[in-house]
């Protein structure tokens, strides 16, 4: 079995690139990933060992055709070939991982106690790519546990400004005493 899929990702990847197609890839990628997490049976089809390939090559032809690239649809060709079908969110992980360091793009992820405004987030956003000196994305979650303020992890750093974080500090700082 395939550990990783990062050589299936770089190689479309590289194809990609050569086509100037990143982006519409990713696209793809990401269409079809929603379409495995939607369809469980599916997927199991595509692993199952007693389905013959070109039957499930025949379902990627009749389902996928119309909506994904002709080099995306062989790409989904030769995992299925190779009985990775199932694997499909990890190359889009993989993927999507070379597009962002190729795009200089950092993933920033970012928790609120509450839901940020479009404003908020515009403003965030143009905060963190001037201090980052990046190209951000934003992934924005809501944990009202947080009580109030927001954290922010980009990479190795962490910005806490929540009011757990100090009522915690101030927790510890009194016990010091």
């Amino acid at each position: 079995m395939v550990n990783s899929m990062q050589p299936y990702a770089s190689a479309l990847f590289d194809i990609a690139k050569e086509d100037g197609k990143e982006k519409a890839y990713l696209e793809d990628l990401k269409e079809l990933k929603m379409v495995w997490d939607e369809n469980p049976d599916f997927v199991s089809a595509l692993a199952h060992p007693k389905i013959d390939r070109n039957t499930k090559r025949q379902w990627i032809e009749a389902i996928f055709k119309k909506e994904s690239d002709p080099t995306v649809l062989n790409f989904l060709k030769v995992l299925v070939d190779h009985s990775l079908g199932y694997r499909l969110d990890d190359v889009y992980r993989d993927y999507l991982s070379l597009y962002r360091k190729d795009q200089g793009i950092e993933e920033v992820s970012v928790e609120s106690a509450q839901p940020l405004s479009d404003s908020q987030i515009e403003s965030l956003m143009q905060l963190l790519e001037k201090k980052l000196k990046k190209k951000i994305e934003l992934n924005i979650t809501v944990d009202p546990s947080l009580i109030a303020g927001i954290r922010i992890k980009a990479k190795d750093r962490v910005i806490d400004n929540t009011i757990d974080t100090r009522l915690s500090s101030l927790k510890e700082r009194i016990n010091e005493k």
